[in-house]
């Protein structure tokens, strides 16, 4: 409870610095529309884009890319304070590092339903196909009750795809290192603006045998004349997966169907002096949830009500083998870990006035989790986590001074209570793990004239260690049970901007933010090859991020973002794997309609990470500046019912390396094609 107290002040600072802002207030405000700056990159303030014009988040669009075969690591690169995290090619761990958080600190949904879980530090966003969604909402720092999971990074949301019309298409790609991938999918939707049923399933394959070639010093980092070229073995993948998303109107509102399936079998290769050649992971991953949502609208305009009932089960089986004891442990391992949820959420808002809405909700989460290790000493039962949630939100919002305003007030609380069972050295551990917390947010905005908006957010989050934390894998990542509870509190002041004159539009956004984290908890890699959760103490993370979305005429559009943290522990050391500068710039050319061809796209994007130390103590040598190139072009054929696209990742073939000191495929080319047919 003592968090509670040191928040109660810093949460009141960005409240006055609103209240200056509302003094300067002038103009008549009008609700700045959704410019789509291109099919590039959409960025909307309206509900199910972005919940709210004070929060720190920015939605991208999938519509229209020009890339190949992009996953959500790709997309995250243009969202301001995002820095998606790799360790390894094509089908391994990728998650996201918000404004300087741990990978683990950042919550993932799927809509509405929640992909994290207490099975996995962080959500492995390579399970989940860009295709199939209809866009991505990173929020930066704290996010409406509505979304909020009480998180210390951000929330990250992936819109599946809806159906909007009825179509067939079909795709596939082709790409190095053996990659071949196929999808198919169908959509279902009323005629014109009719209402009525919508079902929309998609299904893909995909196989790469991942066997990029990588430079190999034999262990003399000073001595280049012994250095020599090897092949990567065991790194190849076979993977499939599955959407199934349908809604049907019902008294008023709707009734939605959504379900995921994702599996994944695949080698893990090792390190380059220590390969690994017969250690294999097999994944996979189930949701489905079933929603009624209502949303209905005053006559003054304002939202009279909303409300959501949601309940989903989640089914996850990962199992990894390494019968040699070449990874790096001190024994053979045969272990399969089984993990099932069931989540359940009651939500709504009352316009209580024009001027005022009310949110409440309340949710419960059950977890098990069930561990088979064939070489264990002794029996361990299954762990057991439950989580009673519930969160108040007050939303004033209307005009004063002659601009736009908005405060939103919130409190969650959250009650875990879990019975965790693991062995460790041979015995049996079973801690009983109760925590209740709260966290707080007030937000605050304002639009003193037509298309600037200025806002301000203070915000605290809480996370409970994760089972993987605690216990490791049994593999690459070695367990702490000494591991508590982190708390954090951030804080942000943001403008953005969106205007057009003539043939340029853009939108801009500039924020400075900071965030204190309490026992912070990071990996750090081991002596035996695996990374080990410590816990740091007290740590700092202060920045500024940027973002620009413009086009100028239909065919020159820009995407850039820029990030600049400052990070240290308790002891002045520079927070590890925390570039102070993370750059990117897309620049892309759209031609008018060339005979058959509908349009062409062209396109160069160049990603930039400043040195960073890969240890906490900040003894080792830093690792070097980095920078990527990436372009491709894509051709629309016959009204755009046919795509082409050709894309070349790392065109230099940098390579760079991943959290564990892997090296990265380099340079790759993916070319793909989808056919598209309208259906009568």
């Amino acid at each position: 409870m003592g968090s509670t107290t040191r928040t109660a002040h810093p949460i009141a600072l960005p409240l006055l610095a609103f209240g200056l802002w509302l003094g300067l207030a002038h103009g008549h405000a009008r609700a700045a529309s959704a410019q789509e700056l291109g099919a590039r990159a959409r960025v909307t303030q309206t509900p199910g884009a972005v919940e709210e014009p004070a929060a720190s988040a920015t939605a991208v669009s999938m519509d229209g890319r020009a890339a190949a075969a992009e996953s959500v690591g790709d997309v995250l690169v243009e969202v301001p304070g995002a820095r998606p995290v790799r360790t390894g090619s094509l089908g391994s761990f990728t998650s996201a590092s918000i404004r300087g958080a741990e990978l683990d600190h950042t919550s993932v949904l799927l809509g509405t339903l929640p992909l994290s879980g207490a099975d996995a530090a962080a959500f492995d966003l390579s399970t989940v196909p860009a295709s199939l969604l209809e866009r991505v909402v990173v929020y930066r720092g704290g996010a409406p009750v509505w979304l909020s999971q009480g998180s210390i990074g951000g929330v990250i949301q992936l819109q599946p795809r809806r159906a909007r019309t009825r179509e067939l298409s079909a795709g596939a790609t082709l790409g190095s290192h053996g990659l071949l991938a196929g999808e198919a999918s169908s959509a279902v939707a009323p005629a014109g603006a009719g209402t009525g049923p919508r079902l929309l399933t998609a299904a893909g394959l995909t196989r790469a045998d991942g066997d990029f070639e990588l430079r190999f010093d034999n262990a003399t980092a000073l001595d280049t004349s012994d250095d020599e070229l090897v092949r990567r073995d065991n790194a190849d993948l076979h993977q499939g997966h599955a959407l199934l998303y349908g809604s049907l109107p019902l008294a008023g509102g709707e009734l939605s169907l959504l379900g995921f399936g994702f599996g994944r079998v695949a080698g893990e290769p090792g390190s380059v002096a220590e390969p690994a050649l017969r250690a294999r992971r097999r994944n996979t991953r189930a949701v489905l949830g079933l929603a009624y949502d209502q949303e209905r609208a005053a006559p003054g305009g304002h939202r009279a009500h909303r409300l959501q009932l949601l309940a989903s089960g989640r089914l996850g089986d990962a199992s990894f083998s390494d019968p040699l004891r070449e990874i790096g442990v001190t024994a053979r391992s045969e272990r399969q870990d089984r993990t099932l949820e069931a989540f359940g959420r009651i939500a709504g808002g009352v316009g209580v006035t024009p001027f005022l809405e009310l949110t409440a909700l309340a949710s419960a989460r059950a977890e098990r989790r069930e561990v088979d290790e064939a070489f264990s000493l002794i029996a361990t039962p299954a762990s057991t986590r439950s989580t009673l949630a519930g969160a108040l939100e007050a939303r004033a919002h209307g005009r004063l001074g002659g601009g736009r305003y908005e405060l939103r007030p919130s409190v969650r609380v959250e009650h875990t209570d879990a019975e965790l069972a693991a062995e460790v050295f041979g015995d049996l551990t079973e801690p009983r793990v109760r925590d209740t917390a709260a966290t707080y947010r007030a937000a605050a905005s304002a639009t003193p004239v037509p298309g600037l908006t200025l806002a301000t957010s203070a915000a605290t989050g809480q996370r409970m260690p994760s089972l993987l934390e605690l216990f490791g894998d049994g593999a690459l990542i070695a367990g702490n049970v000494t591991l508590g509870p982190e708390r954090s509190r951030s804080y942000d002041l943001s403008a953005t901007t969106r205007f057009e004159a003539g043939p340029l539009a853009a939108r801009i956004e500039l924020r400075g933010f900071v965030t204190e984290i309490d026992d912070l908890v990071v990996f750090v890699r081991s002596n035996l090859g695996q990374q080990a959760p410590r816990a740091l103490g007290e740590a700092h993370i202060r920045g500024l991020e940027a973002g620009l979305q413009a086009r100028v005429t239909r065919h020159l559009h820009l995407s850039a973002a820029a990030t600049a943290l400052d990070s240290e522990d308790a002891l002045g050391k520079e927070l590890p794997n925390r570039p102070r500068l993370v750059t990117h710039l897309r620049p892309e050319l759209r031609s008018a309609a060339l005979g058959p061809v509908s349009q062409l796209r062209l396109f160069a994007e160049l990603d930039t990470l400043s040195s960073s130390f890969d240890d906490p103590s900040n003894t080792g040598l830093p690792k070097a500046a980095q920078l990527f190139v990436h372009t491709g072009a894509a051709a629309l054929l016959h009204g755009g019912r046919t795509e082409l696209r050709l894309t070349v990742r790392d065109l230099f073939d940098e390579q760079g390396s991943d959290l564990r000191g892997f090296l990265l495929p380099g340079r790759t080319v993916l070319a793909s094609v989808r056919l598209r047919e309208e259906l009568p």
